[in-house]
């Protein structure tokens, strides 16, 4: 299963892709930032486009999603793919 680690301004996380689909966009421990990648065209344009976000170039994704998760979690990630660039919502 190809993994990126993406260094950001908020620290190191891991990309993991499966099936075409970005699975997984997790923030890493400094210690785990060594971790063994493979990378795919994906997992490139994904490292892309956040670096594209975090430099003030980039207010949506283009990147095919399909998390892995609970059902709760996938409820979840839905409700905050709703909340427009800018914005904060609380419950």
């Amino acid at each position: 299963m190809p993994q990126l680690v993406i260094n950001t301004p908020l620290g190191p996380m891991l990309a993991i892709q499966k099936d075409g689909f970005l699975t997984a966009l997790d923030f890493l421990r400094e210690t785990d930032a060594d971790l063994a990648e493979e990378t795919s065209p994906l997992l490139l344009k994904t490292k892309e486009e956040i670096a594209q976000y975090f430099n003030g170039g980039r207010k949506t994704f283009s990147i095919p999603l399909k998390p892995e998760g609970t059902a709760f979690q996938k409820k979840v990630w839905e409700a905050l793919l709703e909340i427009p660039y800018g914005q904060t919502r609380s419950y």
